[in-house]
């Protein structure tokens, strides 16, 4: 008997909650492929040389872990959604082990169905799960292993532990429910009295500390003392914590005291947005704890999708800049490193080469020492043509339009300056040479020719005709070479990588100077480099080898950026569902407000589009609040860096919202669906 009414309850409310079981079968699903995706040929041979894709085993765990918080808190409202009808079945004489059973058998029917669900899309899904992180690895290669029946026993086994884990929590919470405050829905509902000094105080408190918090992002000299290791480690745990409690207080006194306000004020009675706003103080002051939890979750999830936009934006823009080209080699080390790249059955084919002189220079301008770090410097010179030679091999490398006196200024630095580009381009550039005029720089780069580990630091590119006025003791000539016939990740080329980085070649500048720069060059020190007289010694790669480092980091990073970003998105997907439960878990409490105001001749459809704006203010308020706080902290992140790509991180913020905006709807849609058949069954009953 128990269990034909456990289905029937099922199936009555299966409408209502098919977007959280959708959600549970995703969770299922991708904790399938990241098990099936571990055990692949592939993948094992590969993670012996990289522990990296243990990561794939991090997921897995962190997606157990959330699945048992999210379907416990889901579980949680579908009883609150039940409180009359178990008070009335407790009244009628069945016990409330009885009711535990029921209510477990009803859930179970759900989750066992989202779980064979899930566990099929996992069988259908895996080998494109699997593609996709080769993919953000750099490999491109097939694999056709798909099926794992360890797989399907594992997951099958860990979420049916979940399931009964879950089962014995909600049974605990049923036998301490009391049928008093189950047949009257309103006096369980109340909070305790806070002394009205308090509630102004921490209504004050709220938006204070949000503020406070946002400002602090902008102006952080006061937290110095208070610093670690940088800026992103005490300060933003600091920053975080003060947001999360004022994002409580906010909902928790905040918005329920202002509601009060407004309900007391004759204005808002002209307005009609404003004093349905007034009328929902009440939900927030209610529901501030979940509110709360979702401004968090929202939270942690575009921060987490900002870490992996900008590690995608900015990281894999490094490893391109790092070495451009398979090999770059100074000509003095090109006999050998040819040499030794041949004998191992590797062929090399030329690219380009360009000639690259150094010179003793000064920038002068506004914020010039901010910029250079309070040095003078030995900048390194290759001309416009030969920068134009290198952008038909090397992708990523700003177009480059120079006029008689203009430079392109290259540094790696620029990443952590807040100056705007209007500023820098104000400076120009004092050669030591006499007789040279100064050069206007035209535009700010950071990434290199051939990879920046092989000059000093700064670069400039000059036109041509500039670059043969220019002295230099001795030139240097650098050529790209294109390795084939030799895995980019082999253990002969990681081995003459290493020798790359291990030994850097001391060159030497001969410094011809007029009075006014010597007299400033002298003022200051230059970092890594030996002054005696007119002659300075400064340090740089001798060549450089693409792959043994690059492959490495590439394959890192990939696993890196799909574990966060696909654990964001789930986070997403999975809290929206359960927040639109609770929206929906409202509809037995507000059913006798609908239906009074029904019989005092309000319109059925003014009433439907009040609980639409009711829904839309509840379910936005706190995904802007955690979009907010996410963008902020992302930005704090980042405070150090001046070219932070941010452009992707918007538009997967964008995704975010529109996955809470498309469950607003499904909400909306399910609660006037609800509030309609509760008055037709009343007016039965009547």
């Amino acid at each position: 008997m128990i269990s034909k009414i456990a289905f029937k309850n099922f199936r009555q409310h299966l409408a209502g909650r098919v977007l959280y079981l959708v959600a549970i079968a995703l969770l299922v699903m991708i904790s399938y492929d990241c098990l099936t995706t571990f055990e692949n040929p592939i993948i094992l041979k590969m993670n012996r040389l990289n522990p990296i894709l243990g990561l794939l085993l991090i997921l897995l765990v962190a997606l157990l872990v959330f699945s048992l918080l999210i379907i416990f808190y889901a579980n949680r409202f579908f009883v609150y959604q039940r409180h009359s009808e178990f008070g009335l079945l407790i009244v009628s004489g069945l016990s409330r082990g009885q009711i535990a059973w029921l209510f477990f058998l009803e859930t179970l029917l759900g989750e066992v169905l989202a779980l064979l669900a899930g566990l099929v899309l996992g069988m259908l899904t895996n080998k494109l799960f699997a593609m996709l992180l080769l993919r953000f690895m750099g490999i491109s290669q097939e694999t056709n292993h798909w099926w794992s029946l360890i797989g399907l026993r594992d997951v099958s086994v860990a979420y049916l532990v979940i399931f009964m884990i879950v089962g014995v929590l909600d049974a605990i919470r049923i036998f301490q429910l009391r049928p008093v405050r189950l047949l009257n829905p309103e006096q369980s509902t109340d909070q305790p009295m806070t002394a009205p000094w308090l509630a102004r105080l921490l209504a004050w408190l709220g938006p204070l500390l949000v503020v406070g918090s946002y400002l602090a992002i902008f102006k952080l000299n006061w937290l110095e003392p208070f610093r670690l290791a940088d800026r992103a480690s005490l300060n933003t745990l600091l920053i975080f914590m003060a947001l999360m409690l004022g994002v409580w207080f906010v909902f928790r006194n905040t918005l329920p005291q202002l509601c009060a306000h407004l309900r007391q004020s004759e204005w808002a009675y002209r307005h009609q947005r404003i004093l349905d706003l007034a009328m929902t103080g009440s939900e927030f002051r209610r529901h501030h704890q979940s509110l709360t939890l979702t401004t968090v979750f929202v939270t942690a999830s575009v921060v987490l999708l900002g870490i992996a936009a900008v590690s995608y934006a900015d990281n894999y823009r490094d490893l391109d800049e790092e070495a451009p080209v398979d090999l770059a080699v100074d000509q003095a080390y090109h006999d050998q490193v040819a040499q030794e790249i041949r004998g191992q059955g590797g062929q090399l084919e030329r690219l380009t080469s360009i000639q690259v002189k150094a010179v003793p220079a000064q920038m002068r301008g506004p914020h010039s020492r901010e910029i250079m770090g309070q040095r003078n410097m030995p900048v390194e010179v290759i001309p416009s043509s030969a920068y134009r030679r290198v952008q038909r091999h090397q992708r990523g490398l700003p177009p480059l339009i120079l006029q008689e006196r203009q430079a392109l200024y290259i540094s790696y630095n620029f990443q952590y300056q807040k100056l705007p580009a209007r500023v820098l381009r104000q400076n120009k550039i004092k050669f030591a040479q006499p007789g040279l005029p100064q050069l206007a720089i035209s535009g700010y780069s950071r990434q290199y020719p051939f990879g920046n580990s092989l000059f000093y630091a700064d670069l400039l590119v000059v036109p041509d005709a500039f670059f043969e006025q220019l002295h230099s003791d001795p030139p240097r000539r650098l050529t790209g070479y294109r390795i084939k016939k030799m895995a980019p990740d082999s253990a002969f080329l990681r081995k003459i990588d290493h020798a790359s980085f291990a030994s850097k070649n001391l060159r030497k500048m001969t410094y011809h100077a007029d009075p006014d720069l010597r007299k400033s060059w002298l003022k200051t020190s230059v970092t890594g480099q030996k002054k005696s007289g007119d002659l300075i010694t400064y340090s740089s790669n001798s060549y450089s080898v693409r792959g043994p480092f690059q492959v490495m980091l590439r394959r890192v990073l990939g696993v890196v950026i799909f574990v966060i970003s696909l654990l964001a998105l789930l986070m997403t997907f999975a809290w929206a569902s359960v927040f639109s439960l609770r929206q929906l878990s409202q509809v037995e409490q507000n059913r006798f407000d609908y239906l009074t105001m029904k019989k005092l001749g309000v319109a059925e459809d003014e009433l439907l589009r009040y609980s639409d704006r009711q829904n839309r203010r509840i379910f936005l308020t706190p995904v802007l609040f955690g979009i907010a706080n996410g963008l902020f902290i992302m930005h704090f992140v980042g405070w150090h860096l001046d070219h932070l790509p941010l452009k992707l991180l918007y538009l997967l913020t964008l995704v975010v919202f529109l996955v809470y905006w498309f469950f607003y709807l499904f909400t909306a849609y399910n609660y006037r669906r609800l509030l309609r058949t509760t008055q037709i069954s009343t007016q039965r009953l009547i």
